[in-house]
């Protein structure tokens, strides 16, 4: 499983802002094993993997239908796992205190994509890869903290840059086309 983790991280971390959908999905799997495991007590493997499919299948067809809706609720469960993850590395208690960071952290990351939402999808596409590679790296205290914002960092300036170059590729495009438009319509 550790493999799979690294590499839905990775292609977070990297491609996630253009993959939203994935990254829907990828949400809606974790809420679903999070789901059967924890609050349905589902001790079975098949159940919690049934309950990830499910999820998974769920957040999907939410990002492609309803998209803005889909990314305020991922957006949420992605910057609460985040939190509680990182509130867990860091060594604070744990018990029924780990939901006000989830709560806190999934409502920032929600305010996040509904104030600026391709730069908060990159923000949050950063944070879910980087919580699921420095969940399986095991690191704790400090050193996990900084390996996570790292991988945060890393993913911003990745993401950052692609969308910066598309736009600017974008531009270039459009400028031949509009200063063609004008030569043809001068009589």
């Amino acid at each position: 499983m550790s493999i799979m983790y690294y590499l839905i991280g990775v292609i977070l971390l990297i491609a996630g802002r253009k993959l939203y959908w994935f990254f829907s999905a990828v949400a809606g799997m974790i809420a679903g094993l999070y789901l059967g495991a924890v609050v349905l007590d589902a001790s079975s493997q098949g159940w919690q993997i049934a309950f990830a499919v499910i999820g998974a299948a769920l957040g999907a067809i939410l990002a492609v239908g309803l998209q803005k809706l889909a990314i305020g609720l991922v957006g949420f469960v992605a910057g609460g796992y985040g939190a509680m993850f990182l509130w867990q590395t860091l060594g604070l208690p744990d018990g029924r205190i780990e939901l006000l960071p989830f709560i806190v952290g999934g409502i920032v990351a929600a305010v996040l994509v509904a104030l600026a939402f391709e730069y908060g999808l990159i923000a949050l596409t950063s944070w879910g890869g980087a919580t699921l590679i420095s969940r399986e790296l095991d690191l704790s205290g400090w050193l996990g903290a900084a390996a996570f914002f790292g991988l945060i960092i890393a993913g911003v300036v990745i993401q950052a840059v692609s969308l910066v170059a598309e736009r600017k590729r974008e531009r270039l495009k459009a400028q031949p086309e509009s200063s063609e438009n004008k030569t043809n319509a001068a009589p």
